[in-house]
């Protein structure tokens, strides 16, 4: 049976069989029962304790989510793999929304974005493999930081560990946004920056190795990136990101469907997610086969 895989190496064309295969429930159904995860641990409080927001705009909170929730998402994204689909599908799997649903309902989330904060259709599955060296390169998710009355972040990006990241393998690093935020508001319109700006943010990186089931947060305005594989008997490092919103900021119209922390997608709403975030996140420069996801994703919902 032909697979996506077949149309990212230029073997076949994103035809109707293969469209029906993504849209037709039965497909992630089948899939979705190798995956048991229902019965595991329900999206209760977490034990990671409380973070108080700081200016510099991220957390990093250890054993988010428990070992076994870890493990059930990360073989979600090797079963769609295996099966030939991007690893962004692992979201039409019930793994992945567990996992995160545990993870972002502990204090360190919850007092920081409300109880009832919602889940946005942008997700991604970041993987650093032999064959995918490095993760996205510098970048904002968003140029504008939002923040309520009360000072509460309005958004939160979550990026949850499902393998050790390390120096080794493409953990993360960032920059903390006191650092300068005069230069840091303009990183993805300055045409240029001053060699005293670069030394000054490259002063002030953050490498952020990280245990199965860390959780890191930052604001949408933080500078991040995934670092380079620096070694070639590195381990495989993945993990689930999604965009969270605060239980009382304003949705945009981007912001449908809005889900919250407890109960399970519809396949349908699924699909939405992952066509949404395939549109947003399949840049060139972050993934190499951009053309075929954003037409995978228009024809997808």
């Amino acid at each position: 049976m032909r697979s996506f895989r077949d149309v990212l190496s230029g073997v076949s064309a994103l035809d109707r069989a293969l469209l029906d295969r993504a849209r037709r429930d039965a497909t992630w159904e089948a899939l979705n029962q190798q995956v048991p995860v229902t019965e595991l641990l329900p999206p209760a409080a977490s034990a990671a304790a409380a973070v108080p927001w700081s200016r510099a705009g991220w957390a990093a909170v250890d054993a988010a989510a428990p070992t076994p929730l870890v493990d059930a998402a990360l073989a979600a994204v090797a079963l769609v793999r295996g099966d030939g689909w991007p690893a962004v599908f692992a979201w039409m799997l019930d793994a992945p929304w567990r996992v995160l649903q545990c993870a972002v309902a502990g204090a360190a989330v919850t007092s920081a974005l409300g109880e009832k904060l919602h889940i946005l259709p942008r997700v991604w599955a970041h993987g650093v493999t032999a064959t995918a060296q490095q993760g996205w390169p510098p970048h904002q998710d968003e140029r504008t930081l939002g923040r309520l009355p009360g000072g509460a972040p309005a958004r939160l990006t979550a990026w949850l560990a499902l393998t050790a990241a390390t120096l080794d393998n493409g953990c993360v690093h960032l920059i903390p946004n006191h650092v300068a935020p005069d230069v840091t508001g303009r990183f993805a319109v300055a045409p240029s920056f001053t060699a005293d700006d670069v030394a000054h943010l490259l002063h002030h990186v953050r490498a952020l190795p990280a245990a199965p089931g860390t959780l890191l947060l930052w604001e949408p305005t933080v500078v991040h990136w995934g670092g380079q594989r620096t070694r070639e008997d590195a381990p495989e490092r993945w993990a689930l990101s999604a965009e969270l919103m605060h239980q009382d900021a304003t949705p945009a119209s981007v912001d449908v469907p809005l889900l919250d922390r407890v109960t399970l997608p519809t396949l349908a709403q699924r699909r939405a997610v992952v066509a949404q975030s395939l549109t947003v996140f399949a840049a060139p420069e972050r993934e190499p086969h951009a053309a075929a996801l954003h037409a995978l994703a228009s024809r997808l919902a």
